[in-house]
C-alpha cells in the first residue's frame, strides 16, 4: 500500500480529533488538532510518547485508555504493513457533567428497597414457598442492577473529575485474580467456565482491591454478554519487566474493528457499542494505577483485553504485609447481575 502522508494530512485537517501516522517509529504526519493539543510534528520520534507496550502490539486494529501529556484519551491505531494510523479521542471538558453523582435520595431509596426486600425473604423462608423464593431473588437481582448502576455513575463523575476515591495497599495480585476467577466459575461454571493462569512469580503490588475486582468483573461481564454456552474466559497475569499484564480473552462473538473507536461513552446517553458505562469505569481504575487498558479483537473469534499495570516497589518496600481480604461476592453480585440468573441471588450466595 504507497501512503501519501500529504494526502492523509489533508483528509483528516478538519477532523475534530487529534490523527497521526506513524512509519518506522517516525511521526509521518499530524493533523492541526494533534499538532496543537499534543503538539507532535513530522519526524518526531514516536518512542517515548506511546508506551512501549502499546508500540509493541502486532494486532491490525486495538484501542487502548490511557493517559497522554496528563489527559485522558482513548486511542485506536489501524495497521497495514509498516504504516500505523493513530487516532486518539479526549473527552470534551464541556461535558464534565455528563456522569451525575447518585444523589443521597436515591441511594436512601435502594437501602429501603434492599431492607424490604429482606424482610420479605425472612418471610419466605419460614414458609418455605418457592414461588415466593422465586420472586425474591428476582428481586434482589434488579436491586443489584440498580445498585451497580448508581456506582457506575458515580465511579465514572469521579474518574471524569479525577477524584476517584482509592484505599491502595499492598496486596497480592495473584490470589486476588484466583480467587476473584475461582468464584465466578463457581457462580456460571455450568454454562461458561473461567480459568485462571499465572506464572510462578512475586505479584506483590500497590493497588486498590476493590477497584481492581470491579475492573475485572466488568470485563468478564462483558464477555459473558456475549458468548454462547460452553464459551470460555481465560485470565492470564505475567509480569513483563516493571510491570503486571493481566488479560481477560474470551470465546464470544468480538468486536467490529469499526465498533472500537468511542467505545467507552462520554455521557449517560452516549452508549454507541452497547457496552455502557462498565468500560468507562474499567478504564478508569486502570489509569488511576498508572495503568493502560488494551482491546483486541476479532469478529467471530472473541475478544482480548489486556490491563498493563505498573509494580509498586518503593511503595511495597514502605509495608511490606498483605492484606488482601476480599469482598467479592458482593462485587460478584453487584457487577455480574446483568448476566447472572436470578438463582445466583439465593442466601446461601449472598451471606
Amino acid at each position: 500500500m504507497n501512503i501519501q502522508p500529504e494526502a492523509l494530512g489533508s483528509l483528516f485537517e478538519m477532523s475534530r480529533d487529534a490523527v497521526w501516522g506513524i512509519k518506522d517509529d517516525v511521526i509521518s504526519f499530524v493533523n492541526p488538532i494533534a499538532k496543537t493539543v499534543l503538539s507532535l510534528c513530522p519526524g518526531m520520534s514516536v518512542k517515548g510518547f506511546l508506551p512501549d507496550y502499546v508500540l509493541s502490539n502486532t494486532s491490525e486494529n486495538f484501542t487502548a485508555f490511557l493517559d497522554l501529556k496528563g489527559q485522558q484519551a482513548e486511542v485506536s491505531i489501524t495497521r497495514q504493513g509498516d504504516f500505523s494510523l493513530v487516532c486518539a479521542v479526549f473527552p470534551e471538558e464541556n461535558r464534565a457533567s455528563g456522569f451525575p453523582q447518585p444523589s443521597e435520595e436515591l441511594a436512601a431509596s435502594l437501602m429501603t428497597a434492599k431492607i424490604a426486600i429482606d424482610a420479605i425473604t425472612e418471610q419466605t423462608n419460614a414458609e418455605e414457598s418457592l414461588p415466593l423464593k422465586n420472586y425474591t431473588c428476582a428481586l434482589y437481582r434488579s436491586y443489584y442492577r440498580m445498585k451497580r448502576l448508581c456506582e457506575h455513575m458515580g465511579a465514572a463523575s469521579n474518574i471524569q473529575r479525577k477524584i476517584l476515591p482509592c484505599n491502595d495497599r499492598v496486596e497480592d495480585l495473584k490470589k486476588l485474580c484466583r480467587d476473584l476467577c475461582d468464584t465466578v466459575d463457581q457462580l456460571i461454571g455450568e454454562h461458561i467456565s473461567v480459568r485462571f493462569h499465572a506464572e510462578p512469580d512475586d505479584y506483590l503490588t500497590q493497588l486498590d482491591a476493590d477497584q481492581i475486582e470491579v475492573m475485572l468483573l466488568n470485563l468478564m461481564s462483558n464477555s459473558i454478554a456475549h458468548m454462547p454456552s460452553g464459551g470460555v474466559i481465560e485470565v492470564t497475569l505475567a509480569r513483563q519487566g516493571s510491570r503486571f499484564v493481566i488479560s481477560v480473552k474470551d470465546t464470544g462473538d468480538g468486536i467490529d474493528p469499526a465498533k472500537l473507536s468511542g467505545l467507552a461513552p462520554r455521557s449517560l446517553t452516549d452508549t454507541t457499542s452497547g457496552i455502557g458505562l462498565g468500560l468507562r469505569v474499567a478504564s478508569g481504575i486502570a489509569r488511576r494505577h498508572g495503568g493502560t487498558l488494551i482491546i483486541d479483537t476479532t469478529p467471530g473469534r472473541g475478544a482480548s483485553v489486556r490491563i498493563s499495570l505498573p509494580l509498586r516497589v518503593s511503595d511495597i518496600l514502605k509495608s511490606p504485609s498483605v492484606s488482601y481480604h476480599s469482598k467479592s461476592m458482593d462485587n460478584i453480585l453487584t457487577e455480574l447481575s446483568t448476566v447472572l440468573d436470578k438463582s445466583c441471588y439465593e442466601r446461601k450466595f449472598r451471606e
